[in-house]
């Protein structure tokens, strides 16, 4: 196909015939190409017209293809390649749309508008790309090769794949990266992290949807990271190592590494439709992790606190198919709060866990197992309801009830209870009886 090549010494705009080696305007049979050689000032072409062409190449590092101004469309029906210099889009009725996007070099940055790849759009470049606002869609998305690594940043705006995403490894101290402040980002074909001898990194804030995340990479929240996809047992999860930080799950995820915590503001949330299923003993060292519904398993047990003394915490509602343990000092509590939250696993003796009831007439803490002797449930309100599904035995002096203590009767399971709103819910019987007194 014909080659066009811009051929001013100087900026100037897309649209005067005069900036281009064949005096006419790019067309749609042609290679826009801005390839100067000479000079080593800055340059910048402005983008202020709407035009369709056959491919588009950009290489030159002192070059910049701006797009800000108002209503402009280039439509590339081919491929666009960056090998230097920068592609900056920053007016919100702007549109760079093309047949793929392929930058090996050079940068990428979006403010505003919108970037449409029809294909593969491929971040290979060892350099930093920015959206922090508009719109970016692309069949497919790849960063990095594999070699060395790439950065996509997403400080804003939405990010649309509708394939697969890739986040490649390198053979570098760090590999390949998608970082996160702010955005969504909508995977709708999945995330995968590939090949490279250090796995790639999705991090940060902001939200994630699509299709499942699967591969050997790592996953780690620096604010409030909110995954509603599917997460397979290949990536490891994490927080950053300082700060506020919320891992928000809403989809299917399983681990099969333990979640580290190192301090108290970090938080691991499993939404009202998330399922979380740990494959390794958790320790929650400080911090904690928070049900909004959603389910939480791990057959290898979840142990709270150290023996620094840090406090380990569980709270919220939904269902925990665990055993709970306290290991070392710390105020390590269980709390319901906000709707029901079912323990499944029994109790053990002394397990040095404090378990409370928000004073909500919605927060119910649940039993359904046997719960040996040592361990505490305090009312934190008026309202609130302890629940004992019966499966198990109840031991002797077993639960301290603020204001005072029950005793088992293990033969008629009758208790002398402080409180009124306590009841027992026995195994296959429906009825809920409350108010319990007597000896």
């Amino acid at each position: 196909m014909p080659t066009v090549t811009w051929s001013t010494t100087t900026s100037g705009s897309w649209s005067l015939p005069g900036n281009w080696s064949t005096g006419a305007l790019p067309g749609v049979a042609d290679t826009a190409q801005i390839v100067r050689t000479f000079g080593v000032h800055p340059y910048t072409i402005t983008e202020d017209t709407t035009a369709t062409i056959a491919a588009l190449t950009i290489g030159d590092s002192n070059a910049t293809l701006a797009f800000n101004t108002a209503n402009t469309t280039l439509t590339v029906n081919g491929p666009t390649t960056l090998t230097l210099g920068t592609i900056s889009i920053t007016n919100s009725t702007d549109t760079l749309s093309t047949g793929s996007f392929s930058q090996t070099g050079g940068a990428f940055t979006e403010s505003a508008g919108k970037l449409d790849v029809t294909g593969l759009a491929s971040l290979t470049g060892s350099t930093t790309d920015t959206i922090s606002g508009g719109a970016f869609n692309a069949g497919t998305l790849t960063i990095g090769d594999g070699s060395f690594a790439q950065r996509l940043t997403l400080s804003g705006g939405t990010t649309t794949v509708s394939g697969v995403t890739t986040i490649n490894g390198a053979n570098t101290v760090r590999g390949s990266q998608i970082v996160m402040s702010g955005g969504s980002l909508a995977a709708t074909g999945g995330i995968t992290f590939g090949t490279g001898t250090d796995a790639g990194t999705l991090s940060g804030a902001g939200n994630i949807s699509g299709g499942t995340i699967s591969g050997a990479g790592t996953i780690v929240a620096s604010g409030t990271l909110d995954i509603a996809n599917t997460i397979s047992s290949g990536p490891t999860l994490g927080f950053v190592s300082s700060g506020t930080s919320v891992l928000k799950l809403d989809g299917t995820v399983t681990s099969a590494s333990a979640i580290a915590f190192s301090n108290d503001f970090q938080t691991l949330e499993v939404g009202q439709n998330g399922a979380l299923t740990i494959v390794a003993a958790e320790t929650v060292t400080g911090g904690g992790i928070q049900l909004d519904g959603g389910t939480l398993t791990d057959a290898n047990g979840i142990w709270f606190g150290t023996t620094g003394g840090q406090s380990g915490r569980l709270s919220g509602s939904g269902t925990v198919a665990a055993v709970l343990t306290r290991v070392g000092g710390g105020g390590d509590t269980i709390t319901a709060t906000g709707g029901t939250l079912f323990l499944g696993s029994a109790i053990g003796a002394g397990s040095g866990l404090l378990y409370r009831i928000s004073g909500t007439a919605s927060s119910v803490l649940e039993l359904d197992g046997g719960v040996g002797a040592g361990n505490s449930f305090t009312f934190l309100g008026a309202a609130g309801d302890l629940a004992y599904r019966y499966v198990g035995s109840i031991s002797e002096n077993v639960i301290g009830l603020n204001p005072t203590e029950s005793q088992n009767h293990q033969a008629n399971r009758r208790f002398s209870l402080g409180p009124t709103r306590v009841c027992f819910v026995m195994s296959g019987d429906s009825t809920v009886r409350g108010g319990w007194s007597g000896s």
